[in-house]
């Protein structure tokens, strides 16, 4: 299937903004930050919301509510991705918007804390409070975990460390290209490594690395590709078949599958990294599906 000239532009646009970063770009570039305080996230004046948002504080960082007035029996958790180290986008704001907007479901967005200021610890301690703080507020709703990328990964790790807690897992999961193995480890990744546009394995290398903390680079809490997923089930992945995390998440749907877990791949042809999230006619198809799958868990 050939791209839409939109998806062409848009992926031009995207190459000149998100330069592959070398292992020394990427200690430079931590290092930078690390020199200065944390910053404050305060929501872009120019977004404007069709439905309403709310911002709380939950161990001192911020929460987003979007529809938190709807009678919708399912709550909705985003969290999103930037490698751990970039704050959420205005890409991540229209898609969210939209996705609230239609399913008029609970949406939250909790911004978890980045690099170089937290680790893989600091952003599970406060999810995993708002999430639990969540289910006591709705304990009869059905519970969607959705993030991109580094936030689909996150989301992922913790609804396997979830399930080794006793903790009831999410009813769903759904992940635009997640970052599954934050080691990089897997050899098919060299295939991809001049068809991806936007990301470079040695330059992530480090990044996992610095997210790990004191962790392996690949214990499931950092690398859901090698979590037990017997607690997990409907989950969907989406994933451009241009990116480097084709074959780790191709291979874990084959692991859902294998597990007899009710899963679904959508993969966008000759698309990139995150491609859901562009304004593009083939984001747009993405989100409409992901969007027509909440619906139907809705209903059922």
């Amino acid at each position: 299937m050939r791209k839409s000239l939109m998806a062409n532009f848009v992926e031009q646009l995207v190459q000149l903004r998100y330069r592959k970063k070398s292992p020394e770009e990427v200690e430079e570039f931590l290092n930078k930050k690390s020199q200065h305080s944390k910053p404050q996230y305060s929501l872009p004046i120019y977004l404007r919301f069709k439905c309403d948002i709310t911002e709380k504080d939950m161990d001192n960082q911020p929460v987003y509510y979007l529809n938190e007035s709807s009678d919708s029996d399912t709550v909705i958790i985003y969290l999103h991705g930037g490698a751990f180290v970039d704050e959420i986008t205005a890409f991540h704001w229209k898609m969210i918007d939209r996705i609230a907007y239609k399913t008029k479901c609970h949406m939250i967005v909790p911004l978890y804390e980045l690099m170089p200021y937290a680790n893989h610890d600091d952003a599970f301690k406060f999810v995993e409070d708002v999430y639990n703080s969540l289910l006591k507020r709705f304990p009869d709703k059905k519970f969607i975990l959705m993030g991109d990328s580094a936030g689909g990964g996150l989301a992922l790790s913790l609804s396997e460390y979830f399930a080794t807690e006793n903790i009831p897992t999410p009813d769903k999961l759904i992940l635009f290209s997640p970052w599954l193995d934050v080691s990089m480890s897997n050899p098919e990744m060299d295939d991809f490594v001049d068809r991806d546009i936007m990301l470079s394995p040695p330059g992530l290398v480090r990044y996992g690395i610095h997210w790990a903390g004191d962790l392996d680079t690949r214990d499931y809490r950092v690398s859901p590709m090698f979590g037990d997923v017997n607690g997990l089930d409907n989950v969907d992945l989406f994933v451009g078949s241009e990116e480097i995390f084709y074959p780790d998440i191709s291979q874990f749907y084959d692991k859902l599958k294998k597990a007899g877990k009710n899963c679904n791949i959508y993969v966008g042809e000759n698309l990139g990294h995150d491609f859901p999230l562009l304004p593009t006619v083939e984001g747009r198809r993405a989100i409409d599906e992901a969007i027509n799958d909440i619906l139907e868990m809705e209903g059922a």
